[in-house]
């Protein structure tokens, strides 16, 4: 498993954070509005790497919750 994130320039000017995380050719991103917010981000996705937790599955679980 592993993830990214970089820098994306919207039309106004302004710009956002893509993250990417991916496992066995599947992958899931998530927008976020500050570089800080995205390393952040990161950080804890490879924590739960090493806890033995699927970060994939619980992006694409927390996105069907009501």
């Amino acid at each position: 498993m592993g993830a990214t994130y970089r820098e994306r320039r919207n039309k106004d000017g302004s710009s956002s954070w893509l993250v990417t995380v991916h496992k066995d050719g599947k992958r899931e991103f998530l927008t976020v509005r500050t570089e800080e917010e995205a390393q952040g981000l990161l950080n804890k996705i490879h924590a739960a790497k090493f806890e033995g937790i699927d970060a994939v599955s619980r992006l694409r679980q927390a996105r069907m919750a009501p």
